[in-house]
């Protein structure tokens, strides 16, 4: 390496280092102390960086590290961590205010104790399964967690005097089976705030694990992996709306132990909760349960619901399931066994009572319909009286099937009409049923009844029968058997119908399929999707479009297709869209559906056929599986107008660019853009894809494989989605462009396995990354800037990572990282593990300066 290269690497590990702690003992970059034999007492000396590494003898005292690496590797010890904080070896790590810990390798046998204060929380990272030890959060102390796999220690939560512990995520964490968050509580409210992070939480059939105490949860997004019991007493306080997703496993609630949501909203998703009392939900906002089972805490009553529940303002916002006092929005509920209810269940909305063949007892408790629908099905309803429903919404109506309703007394329905949509009976005995006259019978469903051996009295009357196509009938004997069976029957005339209607469908499908040849003259457009396909010799009529007969016009699809199919493919078949007589031709609102190379074509010159405005080319296959299938021509796009977009869609396959011809032109208007997405573009080399001055080329999920050298000489470039520059070792990607390069935000462009990217012009802030979110990944490439009398290159946001062994080649003019008077842009540096960054020189790019300004 040359002596300047070798000096800017010293220069950039010092910018990095200045702010670092002075210590007692300053270990380099890859420096450090081996302990072989021996004694080596590090008493409380100071640490910046580097390594400590045991392999033998003692390694004792309490060192106080930044950014430490401790390593022990013995034959009966191993362990490997990272720390910013005091390190008692042997016994304990303690973090203060933005002190980290990072562990890796084998699992490390002191205990953490964290000390960092709710604005400065200490930091843990690494495996999970390298933390051997429990995690003490202090009082009126906070942690943040980074940790990756599953953490086989239990955090500690150790508040008091009305203080508050604090476990933030700084990624999901994964708890192993049987480890738990614990709470101590001693008079504070502990916090576990998920900052949009999740927590897999769960025990084993061995072991259950529980949340004890007073906890608050910030945007809570909590995932059981086993079965979860919150502890008698114990109450945990939703801050912000979040869920509770069980993946089918069970929840317990301890003997008076609940769940406040305040004014957030509560989701449960496939999650078994039980021992559910008056009191385990409370709170005046909104409980969402998404296929969830609900068991009262004598075992006796369950439920099946998905849907949204609130509090009643007179219960004190108290929610009481199994006893009536709750009220639901647009909700299925299903009984799991026979259910009394003793308050009220009002509605809202459109919702089901299933009662899967069970019996709802509501002697004493009350469904108030207050908006919507109530839909009850398969359900046996006991002791029905003149108070057991209440239409409070007035209008509202009640629908029935399959149900069965048992009168103790006579029954006059007030307030919203009952639709009956299936099957009803109702049991009166000797009592009677007079409904609402707004009530109807439809769908020719029959209400029964049944008088249990008492006269018949008309013992139900006030249905609208005038404007129903039902019925009312005492129950007897074969009747209702009767009845279905015409129904049946009745039917037979209408499948026979349906299936004639398939059979003339059929017929208009294939007529649709093939169509004769077409001749397009100026003016002309598609009045529908026409679809092509090749003369072969087993199929003499193939189709095509031909256009001739004007100097120049254009053919507006109106927004449809022309499908080309193959037809088994004929090598030597005339092109389906073919342009004589010194035409020339511009599509526009138009998809090209399967388009090949052989399927478009020219009597003369390649400028005859026009890609332009709104057309879109959707690839089928590779064009590149035989000779005459790869691209032989030059495909250009635009009209000249401004502003005008066109779209590849690769749709996963490739164009073989090898052929001497073969060429990808935008050549439009200023603003104009062409959109390339989802596939490889093979061979590329010289200028075989380019875009006149003031258009843009837009490439999306696109892999450019080069062949050769490859030169970009004039528009933008704009990257999105994951994009790869990859070929053969040593090509140079050459961009001399004015008009710059963008990588946008959530996207990433590679190099990769040897490409050399020459960014050589001029400009210094055309090179961009758009946002914190655009990365820049070399990958065994040369990311290199030409010698050039100009200033340097800036590259100021978004990510730069390095992996396996790349270059950064500055050149006469270099390239600076972050130079912003602020910390508005940061350009961030990433080396993957075993990755190396080399800075040198080649014969394009000389003596220059890498610099790196650390912002803030």
């Amino acid at each position: 390496m040359k002596k300047h290269a070798m000096l800017m690497i010293s220069i950039f590990a010092l910018m990095c280092m200045s702010h670092a702690l002075q210590a007692d003992i300053e270990l380099g970059n890859e420096s450090g102390v081996v302990l072989l034999d021996g004694i080596l007492n590090l008493n409380s000396a100071q640490l910046t960086g580097g390594l400590i590494k045991k392999t033998g003898g003692t390694l004792s005292g309490t060192p106080v590290c930044s950014e430490t690496r401790i390593v022990v590797d013995t034959a009966d010890e191993q362990e490997s961590m990272v720390v910013t904080g005091s390190v008692t070896i042997g016994s304990s790590i303690t973090l203060g205010d933005d002190q980290m810990m990072e562990l890796s390798g084998l699992p490390v046998a002191e205990q953490i104790i964290v000390n960092g204060t709710l604005d400065h929380p200490s930091v843990l990272q690494g495996l999970g399964s390298t933390f051997n030890n429990s995690i003490q959060i202090g009082n009126d102390k906070a942690v943040l967690v980074n940790i990756s796999g599953d953490l086989a220690a239990s955090i500690a939560l150790a508040s008091g005097d009305g203080y508050a512990a604090k476990l933030v995520l700084g990624a999901d964490l994964h708890l192993a089976p049987e480890y738990f968050v614990t709470s101590h509580g001693n008079g504070g409210a502990d916090i576990v705030d998920f900052a949009g992070y999740s927590l897999y939480i769960g025990g084993n059939q061995w072991n259950n694990v529980y949340f004890d105490n007073n906890l608050i949860w910030y945007e809570p997004n909590l995932f059981l992996t086993g079965p979860v019991t919150l502890s008698s007493d114990a109450c945990i306080t939703f801050g912000d709306d979040g869920y509770v997703n069980g993946n089918g496993n069970q929840f317990t609630f301890g003997g008076g132990s609940s769940i406040d949501g305040g004014e957030c909203t509560v989701t449960f998703i496939n999650c078994v909760l039980t021992n559910i009392s008056s009191g385990t939900f409370v709170g005046q906002g909104m409980w969402r349960f998404v296929n969830c089972y609900l068991v009262s805490e004598d075992g006796y009553n369950s439920i099946f619901i998905n849907g949204s529940m609130t509090a009643r303002e007179d219960s004190g916002y108290v929610i009481d399931v199994f006893g009536g006092n709750a009220i639901f929005s647009n909700t299925t509920i299903e009984l799991k066994n026979n259910l009394t209810i003793a308050g009220t269940w009002t509605f809202n909305g459109d919702s089901i009572v299933n009662g899967n063949g069970y019996r709802l007892n509501l002697s004493t408790g009350v469904f108030d319909i207050a908006t919507g629908v109530l839909a009850l099905s398969n359900l046996f309803l006991t002791s029905l009286s003149a108070d057991m429903f209440d239409f409070s919404g007035g209008s509202m109506t009640w629908s029935n099937m399959n149900v069965t309703l048992s009168e103790t007394v006579d029954w006059s329905v007030a307030g919203g009409g009952i639709n009956v949509t299936g099957p009803l009976t109702v049991i009166t005995g000797s009592h009677h049923l007079i409904m609402k006259s707004s009530s109807i019978i439809s769908s020719a469903a029959t209400v029964w009844y049944d008088t249990l051996g008492s006269s018949d009295d008309t013992n139900i009357t006030g249905f609208d029968l005038a404007h129903s196509d039902g019925r009312v009938a005492q129950l007897t004997s074969g009747a209702q058997l009767a009845v279905m069976q015409g129904a049946i029957n009745a039917m037979d005339s209408d499948i026979t119908t349906i299936f004639n209607d398939i059979d003339t469908l059929s017929d208009d499908i294939d007529a649709l399929k093939y169509v004769s040849d077409y001749t397009y003259l100026e003016g002309a457009g598609l009045s529908k999707n026409i679809y092509l396909y090749p003369e072969v010799p087993e199929v003499t009529n193939g189709s095509r479009i031909t256009f001739g007969g004007a100097a120049a016009y254009t053919l507006d699809g109106c927004g449809r297709s022309i499908i080309f199919g193959d037809r088994g493919y004929s090598l030597f078949g005339d092109p389906l869209l073919y342009v004589y007589d010194a035409t020339q031709v511009t599509l526009k609102n138009i998809i090209l559906d399967g388009l090949l190379d052989p399927w478009w074509g020219f009597e003369g010159g390649e400028d005859w056929l026009h890609f332009g405005d709104n057309t879109t080319v959707v690839l089928r296959k590779n064009w590149t599986d035989e000779v005459s299938q790869k691209l032989g021509k030059e495909m250009t796009f635009g009209s000249g107008a401004s502003n005008e977009r066109m779209y590849i869609n690769l749709q996963g396959h490739d164009i073989d660019f090898s052929h001497v011809n073969a060429a990808i032109v935008l050549d439009s208007g200023s603003g104009s853009e062409l959109h390339i997405s989802d596939g490889r573009l093979l061979n590329l080399s010289g200028s075989k894809l380019s875009a006149s001055t003031g258009n843009v080329l837009v490439l999306h999920n696109v892999e450019l494989v080069l062949s050769n050298d490859f030169n970009w000489a004039s528009g933008q470039l704009r990257f999105e989605g994951n994009c790869i520059i990859s070929g053969v070792a040593d090509a140079v990607f050459n961009n001399t462009s004015v008009e710059g390069l963008s990588i946008m935000g959530l996207s990433s462009l590679q190099l990769r396995d040897g490409i050399i990217y020459d960014h050589n012009h001029a400009g210094t802030s055309d090179f961009i990354l758009n946002d914190a979110t655009a990365i820049l990944e070399l990958i065994g490439a040369v990311f290199r800037r030409s010698d050039r009398e100009d200033d340097p290159l800036l590259l100021s946001t978004g990510i730069l990572r390095i992996d396996h062994r790349s270059f950064i080649r500055p050149g006469s003019a270099g390239i600076c990282f972050n130079n912003t008077p602020d910390s508005s842009g940061m350009l961030t540096i990433v080396l993957r593990p075993s990755a190396q960054l080399v800075i040198d020189t080649d014969d394009a790019a000389g003596p220059g300066s890498l610099a790196y300004i650390a912002l803030g």
